[in-house]
């Protein structure tokens, strides 16, 4: 069963309780209020189909787990679309997790044209496959370097790895790999048996119009609520919902001041394309085709959007890192909520999430430890 704790504007959903009587899962999930207002035309129309995904401990007492759905906005930074408390990182707890986001977002073809990034958690790759069966899922190239440098060390193979998973097309990724080869052998076989179609740049979907190879966004926002999780759950999460109200507005405020076509931190990127591209030489071959020579040779279709020349670069940039559609995600604001004696009262009864004690060693009492080591200072 599925319990609103608060309900505002327009029908918002400010928390949501979840309790699985065969598996006693009790969820608190917190969503924005795009996601439930909007998930019908808000990630078509102004977010990108991409969502990095990640979990953070909660520093209570009572321990749990704060699951994210992280996006992207058109300016290349964090989105948070969903966040949401669980009683540990289990099978369970993500599938719930993502089937809330499923329904929210009103997808009913298994997610196809949609890319998760997420590290290597069984409980997060189980869930995806599940609900979200058409997507595509990719890891995060930090957490497998993080494995793959505990065998193969120096910076060289660091510099290769990291050139191999950013190349942006096939031929330079397999021409990194020979020079990683004639490092160390041992260290291709290792590489490649982690499927580089997962987290290497060159086999990324188009779709998404989104080079994201990492899970950084995720923990940026792990990062940004870490003084949140020490709090009583219905104080953190309030908190959290009071940062991301306060966001969103300054987000918008922001940038409907900046003038221009792209946002800026696209915009930075793209002049330094331009200054590169001043240095080309350029034969044409039609009136939209040409032959683009740097340091290799490589065909530009201006008719397609394949690259672009001249001065007018910001024409060929996609829409999703235009202004307007920047905008667009930051309109709709996260309503405030009242103080917690005006909110609807429920008759149901909700017991606290059960404690559990980790199987390790019982931790030993203060008395314990000094008289061990009188003991050890005797011997």
């Amino acid at each position: 069963m599925s319990l609103d704790l608060a309900v505002w504007d327009a029908g918002v959903v400010v928390g949501r309780v979840a309790w699985n009587h065969e598996t006693r899962l009790m969820a608190f999930i917190h969503l924005s209020y795009e996601i439930l207002n909007y998930c019908s035309m808000l990630p078509l129309n102004s977010c990108r189909k991409l969502l990095c995904l990640d979990g953070c401990f909660l520093k209570t007492f009572l321990g749990g787990m704060l699951f994210a759905a992280i996006g992207r906005d058109a300016n290349d930074q964090m989105y948070p679309l969903a966040w949401a408390v669980v009683e540990g990182e289990n099978n369970d707890s993500w599938e719930w997790f993502m089937e809330e986001q499923r329904k929210c977002l009103v997808v009913h073809d298994g997610g196809k044209g949609w890319t998760f990034v997420s590290d290597q958690q069984n409980g997060i790759l189980n869930a995806v496959a599940l609900v979200w069966g058409s997507a595509e899922h990719k890891n995060c190239a930090r957490h497998i370097y993080a494995n793959w440098h505990k065998k193969f060390k120096g910076d060289e193979l660091k510099e290769v790895y990291w050139q191999a998973c950013r190349s942006y097309n096939e031929a330079d990724f397999l021409e990194v790999i020979k020079e990683m080869n004639n490092l160390e052998p041992e260290a291709v076989d290792a590489f490649m048996m982690q499927n580089p179609k997962g987290f290497v740049r060159c086999y990324l979907q188009n779709d998404t119009k989104c080079c994201v190879i990492v899970n950084n966004m995720a923990e940026t926002f792990n990062g940004t609520i870490v003084l949140s999780r020490a709090k009583h759950i219905i104080h953190m999460l309030d908190d959290i919902r009071v940062s991301m109200m306060t966001r969103i507005t300054t987000k918008y405020s922001e940038m409907a001041a900046f003038d221009g076509v792209v946002c800026p931190r696209i915009q930075e990127i793209l002049d330094q394309e331009k200054f590169w591209a001043y240095k080309s030489e350029v034969y044409p071959s039609s009136l939209h085709v040409f032959q683009v020579r740097d340091i290799d040779d490589v065909s530009v279709d201006l008719s397609q959007k394949t690259c672009f020349l001249g001065k007018n670069a910001e024409n060929f940039v996609h829409g999703w890192y235009h202004k307007d559609q920047y905008l667009m995600s930051y309109e709709n604001t996260i309503p405030p909520l009242p103080s917690e004696k005006y909110w609807p009262k429920v008759d149901y009864p909700l017991d606290p999430p059960p404690i559990k004690i980790a199987p390790r060693r019982p931790k030993k009492t203060g008395r314990e430890l000094h008289m061990k080591t009188l003991r050890n200072l005797e011997n």
